[in-house]
């Protein structure tokens, strides 16, 4: 389960960072509206990755500590 998260995390910091990279290639084609959605899209999928991995971390050292704990 654990290195499952971590996969996950993984590749979508990679999406992101390909999107990112497509979005400053690109950005000279597109009309402002365009790169200016793009930038919002960048932002909220940025934030609610970092939160994400944030509470999942979390998540894991509670469990971790829980078992922990359990055992003595």
């Amino acid at each position: 389960m654990i290195p499952l998260f971590y996969a996950l995390i993984f590749i979508a910091h990679l999406f992101l960072l390909y999107w990112m990279l497509y979005v400053l290639k690109y950005a000279g084609l597109m009309n402002f509206m365009s790169v200016m959605l793009h930038f919002i899209g960048l932002a909220i999928f940025g934030s609610g990755l970092i939160i994400t991995s944030a509470l999942g971390i979390k998540h894991i050292q509670k469990s971790e500590w829980k078992k922990k704990n359990i055992k003595k």
